[in-house]
Parts: structure tokens; C-alpha cells; sequence
């Protein structure tokens, strides 16, 4: 049986995480006690306990000059032994039946591997969200320990930010209350923020290398931005995921479950639709 989460579900659906993903519990706890929102969570319930779960988290989609409420599509999973009987499929019609009965236009979701491209191409998902992945030696002398943290009080300045770089080219939006759980959770996991006026990096260091999960930088500024983070971070290598420019050689990221033709003009003189602040 397929249903929304319900008081009881916590327990099983901690289960299937820890089976399925392993992370660490205390980013369990993190989601669970910030994110979760039973009503928006579907569960497959086998003998009693749920067996499979996906959760759904309001965003939007800015395409073709207009931005279209969606919902992102996260953790989907199913225990070891209930998988190869369908349930995913049937699990994803449900949430798909859910979203346009919200007045949603669409389900935005990340495959967690190159394999899931066509898996969840079969259930009308496209390939809609590009990025980049930039590799830079850092060529000058470093300061600073690891770049500045953003505070709680600067998200709204970020946010704004990303608005700006995404309604140029297209992409996924967080929102609001969504946008401030997606830094949150970077933070939460070791990410760390960098944040100048040209724009932000929001970044993870191990060992020599710096991971930029996401830069955002404002139009003509990429460069003063790059600039500013190899001078402040003092790794000598940086990888750096940004919006796709023309001139750049985009990487599939995201697919959307199309429901109001959104995808009608997906393409912009600035680029492919972008995705990168993701969860997980």
C-alpha cells in the first residue's frame, strides 16, 4: 500500500535511510527534525512497516522567462529485499499524481548515478538541468585560514544572489524557508561559505583540494570571484561547479517530470537551466 507518511512512519523510515544511504545518524536527525514534512513524504507499507519512502520538498523551476512552482523529488529508496517488483515506479506515479494536485508543474530530481538516467527516464522524466565542472591550480600565495562562513543573518543577500544568475540562464530555485535548509545542511556536513560582492562559493576542503558545490557569481564577475577564493582558500587545487555560460561544455545534472510544458524553450542565450545546491 501506498500513503502519505503518518505519526508512527519515523522509525521505519530511519530503517530504510540507514539501509540504503548509511549515512551518519546525526545527518538523519538533521533532516528528520528540520525538513521532514509527514504530508509531503510517500511511503510503501508491507506487513505492517514501510519498505520504500520519497520525500518531496517544495522549489521552483525559472525557464523560458517564467518561474513554475515544482517539487524536488529526494531520497527515494526501497529496502534490499522488496527491490525489482515496480514499487519505485508505482511510488513515483503516486508523487506524480500528488504534484498536480498541488497546482505544481513539475517533479525536479538528481540521479544519484549516470545509470538513473534512463532509468528514470521511463516514468517521463527528461534531462533538463546542466552544469559544469570547472578545475583550477591555484597560482598565487594564499591567506586566510579556510574563507569566511556566511552567517544565518546573510542567506537572504545569497538567495537574492541566485536569482539573479538563475532568471539569465534558467534553473532549479530553492525558496525561502527550502533555500535556508540547503545552506544549513551544507554547513552541517563541513561545507563552508565564501562570500564576496561578486558572489558566493559554498565549498568543502580535503587535504589540497577544495570542492566548490556550487558558485554563483554575478554577470562579469565570475572571474574576480575565482580569483578571490584561490587567493583566500589555501589549497593549491580547486574544483568548482558553476552555471553553464556559452563557451563552457555542460554536464547533465538534473531531470524534471514536465507537467506544464515548461521545457518548451530550454535553452537561453545564457546558457543550459542549471542545478547545483542539492541536497545530500
Amino acid at each position: 500500500m501506498i500513503r502519505p507518511a503518518k505519526a508512527g512512519d519515523e522509525r521505519g523510515l530511519r530503517r530504510i535511510w540507514a539501509e540504503c544511504f548509511g549515512d551518519p545518524e546525526a545527518y538523519v536527525d538533521f533532516f528528520f527534525q528540520n525538513a521532514f514534512e509527514p504530508e509531503k513524504t510517500l511511503v510503501c507499507e508491507e506487513g505492517g512497516a514501510p519498505c520504500a519512502m520519497l520525500f518531496l520538498l517544495d522549489c521552483s523551476v525559472w525557464i523560458g522567462g517564467r518561474e513554475v512552482p515544482a517539487a524536488y523529488l529526494y531520497a527515494a529508496a526501497t529496502l534490499p529485499a522488496y527491490r525489482s517488483r515496480g514499487i519505485m515506479g508505482r511510488m513515483i506515479g503516486h508523487a506524480a499524481d500528488y504534484v498536480r494536485s498541488c497546482g505544481y508543474g513539475g517533479i525536479v530530481l538528481v540521479p544519484a548515478e549516470p545509470g538513473l538516467f534512463d532509468y528514470y527516464g521511463r516514468f517521463g522524466f527528461q534531462t533538463c538541468f546542466y552544469d559544469v565542472l570547472e578545475e583550477l591550480v591555484s597560482g598565487g600565495e594564499p591567506s586566510g585560514a579556510a574563507g569566511p562562513s556566511a552567517d544565518p543573518a546573510d542567506f537572504s543577500a545569497l538567495e537574492q544572489m541566485r536569482r539573479t544568475v538563475l532568471k539569465e540562464c534558467g534553473g532549479m530555485m530553492w525558496n525561502g524557508r527550502q533555500f535556508d535548509y540547503a545552506l544549513r545542511e551544507h554547513l552541517f556536513t563541513g561545507g563552508r561559505i565564501f562570500q564576496t560582492q561578486e558572489g558566493y562559493a559554498l565549498y568543502h576542503c580535503a587535504g589540497d583540494v577544495c570542492s566548490v558545490d556550487e558558485m554563483i557569481a554575478l554577470p562579469g564577475r565570475e572571474q574576480a570571484l575565482k580569483r578571490a577564493l584561490c587567493s583566500a582558500v589555501p589549497v593549491s587545487r580547486f574544483r568548482i561547479v558553476h552555471p553553464c555560460g556559452e563557451g563552457w561544455e555542460a554536464r547533465p545534472r538534473g531531470m524534471l517530470l514536465d507537467f506544464n510544458h515548461i521545457l518548451a524553450n530550454p535553452r537561453t542565450p545564457a546558457g543550459h537551466p542549471y542545478i547545483g545546491l542539492t541536497l545530500g
